[in-house]
């Protein structure tokens, strides 16, 4: 049985990613499932590391990354 099949998405708000995550959390739920939800990250400030992490995550499942700076 088939759902809806609408689109899926998730949106993550921050100040900072104070955590080491897996990315192998993302390829074994979203990436190899092709792409059942995209994620879009905005980062509220500018710090360099959190940034990429961010970034990679949007852009790695079909999302967007915004960042505004201070």
């Amino acid at each position: 049985m088939l759902g809806s099949r609408c689109n899926q998405a998730i949106m993550i708000i921050t100040e900072g990613v104070d955590y080491d995550y897996d990315i192998n959390i993302f390829k074994e739920h979203n990436k190899d499932k092709d792409f059942p939800v995209r994620i879009f990250s905005y980062q509220i400030g500018d710090a360099s590391l959190d940034a990429t992490r961010l970034e990679w995550l949007a852009c790695a499942n079909m999302g967007k990354y915004f960042i505004k700076s201070n």
